[in-house]
């Protein structure tokens, strides 16, 4: 499998994983709060919020420890260009973590 592959692949499972992370800690804390009316939407609105930079956050980590890791098992660097089968991954890749999150909010 390339480097880019394994990125990909990476990223789709750490985003699946972030967010079922965080909706796990919503609903226990929604479970616990027990929101009503008025309060009910600002605890959403509050959720989406701070969903954005965690997800960012957790995501950076989870990128450098996976080339941390990638360097370590493989020896191998990161490759310094991308030609159109590079980027043609990159796109599939970027629209199926869309796709994703998409389906996740429904």
């Amino acid at each position: 499998m390339s480097y880019q592959e394994k990125k990909n692949v990476m990223q789709l499972i750490s985003s699946f994983v972030v967010f079922a992370g965080y909706s796990w800690i919503l609903f226990v804390r929604f479970q616990a709060l027990n929101p009503v009316g008025e309060e009910l939407y600002r605890f959403w609105g509050a959720a989406f919020l701070i969903l954005v930079p965690v997800t960012m956050i957790v995501r950076m980590i989870i990128e450098i420890l996976f080339m941390i890791i990638n360097r370590i098992a493989t020896q191998e660097t990161a490759p310094s260009f991308s030609d159109e089968l590079d980027k043609i991954i990159d796109l599939k890749a970027m629209r199926m973590t869309f796709l994703r999150s998409l389906l996740d909010f429904l």
